[in-house]
């Protein structure tokens, strides 16, 4: 799940997304894929664990998860995970693509993984993750 939280005029209010591993059935992606704004449903998630935030994983892996522009091709941006990584507490981060859940429900081609890492336009989350703290997460 992404949030987002730049002001535009056409964006005007923060707003997030769900990005499914691509080439997960529907049926794995969470419930709220649908949901418009974050409710008690998002809570009650976090609290029973279905939900975990991964940011302190993300900020502690060097050269392992990108964002990646992919606007001119799906008409939105991509995360790709080079590798697995696991945490302390047992999750793990897939390797592969993310991908905003329409375009993988109206069928787009996704460009593999190898061709996302190779992408010039793509940033390292890591040292992005590292400017905020992450312990409660």
């Amino acid at each position: 799940m992404v949030a987002y939280t730049k002001y535009t005029l056409e964006y005007p209010e923060p707003s997030w997304t769900v990005m499914p591993l691509a080439g997960t059935s529907e049926a794995q992606w969470p419930p709220f894929t649908d949901e418009r704004l974050l409710g008690r449903w998002f809570w009650d998630q976090y609290w029973n664990g279905t939900v975990v935030c991964l940011g302190g994983l993300i900020a502690s892996t060097l050269d392992a998860v990108f964002w990646v522009d992919t606007q001119a091709t799906l008409g939105s941006y991509s995360c790709a995970v080079s590798r697995d990584i696991r945490s302390s507490e047992g999750y793990t981060l897939r390797a592969g693509r993310y991908v905003y859940h329409q375009v993988l429900r109206e069928g787009k081609s996704v460009p593999s993984l190898e061709m996302l890492l190779a992408e010039a336009d793509k940033t390292d989350l890591s040292p992005r993750f590292r400017r905020s703290e992450y312990s409660d997460c």
